[in-house]
């Protein structure tokens, strides 16, 4: 039944979550360690429509009720993403470590490696994202594409790590009010200073790059904006729209695409042709190029999992194996 859920079924949904309290206040009454995994398998239903503080709450209470969780890498790992996705990211790699300590799956290396760098641990990610490559097959674009930016944010800013004031860095990096270009460039480095991970100081850097004609830098500034508010459709367009300058090699335009196309699928591609219809510039080249990028994006797995304690004790997915 969980298999099928689709978030936007709101019938199906508040059908299951019933179903679910049900299952808690049964096990409530006859059995603690199965009352544990009720908790548990009603966080993961909230944690896939969404609701997270929902989730994390039940996540949390289920480990009180049945300790198996404790000793469970998945169960960290879960928890990591559920902070990560409410901007928690201390906590998260906290999570995504652990999970790490008591699972050796390596699904949760490059989490964790996001988190560092979110939390503003900036060395400590690349390092964490270049060992994870090296070991691993996987050639997800956006963990390509942010060992590169990480790369290139130690090597230019020699910053390790940081005490991210975004607050600040956003409000030096709002430059819509002024058109003085020497100005901006100060206000846009001193919004970095206080936020490496700035995305509308990235943004607006990008804009002033493009004003200047630097359209190579300018597609590395539209780049890591994106990276860092990943479903910015506008953001995405207007770095493959820079990408397509003959000095960007295919490495980077390629990833760019599936990552932007990843996150932002249809809103992405109607902005990347409406940039293109602006400047009057011929589709069909560029066409190619995407479709053939996107045709080789993984498919999205986004089915929640339901754990039971097999004979040997173990927890395992019941969904896992249908």
């Amino acid at each position: 039944m969980l298999r099928c859920l689709d978030p936007d079924d709101k019938n199906k949904a508040s059908a299951i979550e019933n179903f679910l309290m049900r299952s808690k206040e049964r096990s409530k009454k006859n059995d603690p360690k199965s009352y544990g995994h009720a908790l548990y398998n009603l966080g993961n239903f909230y944690a896939n429509t969404t609701e997270i503080r929902k989730a994390i709450k039940y996540y949390l209470k289920a480990r009180k009720y049945q300790p198996i969780y404790r000793n469970q890498g998945y169960y960290y790992g879960e928890l990591g993403g559920l902070f990560f996705e409410i901007g928690k990211y201390t906590t998260a790699s906290f999570f995504y470590k652990k999970a790490l300590e008591l699972d050796a799956n390596s699904r949760w290396n490059p989490l964790y490696a996001d988190a560092l760098m979110l939390s503003g641990k900036y060395k400590q990610a690349h390092e964490e994202f270049e060992s994870y490559l090296a070991a691993s097959k996987d050639m997800s674009p956006e963990w390509h594409l942010k060992t590169l930016f990480l790369n290139v944010l130690l090597n230019k800013y020699n910053i390790q790590s940081q005490i991210r004031n975004t607050s600040q860095a956003t409000s030096l990096a709002d430059i819509s009010n002024n058109k003085n270009i020497n100005e901006n460039e100060n206000r846009l480095n001193e919004a970095l200073e206080n936020d490496l991970l700035c995305s509308l100081a990235w943004y607006n850097i990008g804009q002033v790059l493009v004003e200047k004609m630097e359209i190579h830098d300018a597609a590395f500034a539209f780049i890591f904006a994106s990276l860092i508010n990943r479903d910015d459709p506008i953001a995405w367009a207007n770095a493959t729209s820079c990408c397509m300058d003959p000095s960007i090699d295919l490495s980077i335009i390629i990833p760019t695409i599936q990552t932007a196309y990843f996150f932002s699928e249809e809103r992405y591609l109607e902005a990347l042709y409406a940039n293109f219809t602006k400047s009057n510039q011929d589709l069909t080249p560029l066409t190619k190029v995407v479709e053939k990028a996107i045709s080789l994006i993984p498919k999205k797995q986004t089915l929640p999992e339901i754990r039971i304690a097999n004979e040997e004790g173990k927890l395992i997915n019941i969904l896992s194996d249908i």
